[in-house]
């Protein structure tokens, strides 16, 4: 067999196939509760009001679709 060695510069990104990592269950997503919205508005000073419920909502479900949580999931 033989050996190749190769340069490489910056960043590498590598992904394992071993039956070890596939098997890695995935996290459950845990979003924001109320009570964590009214502390962070307070810390904020922003009015808490409905609004921010939805403003919140909006901001994990863009937070879902980019770290590829399916539609099904997104409970």
């Amino acid at each position: 067999m033989m050996t190749k060695t190769i340069k490489v510069e910056g960043p590498v990104h590598v992904v394992c196939h071993c039956d070890k990592c596939k098997a890695q269950p995935q996290r459950t997503w845990v979003g924001l509760t109320e009570e964590d919205l009214k502390l962070l508005s307070a810390e904020w000073r922003i009015v808490y009001g409905a609004w921010m419920d939805d403003f919140a909502k909006d901001i994990e479900h863009k937070l879902k679709q980019k770290n590829g949580y399916a539609e099904e999931k997104n409970t």
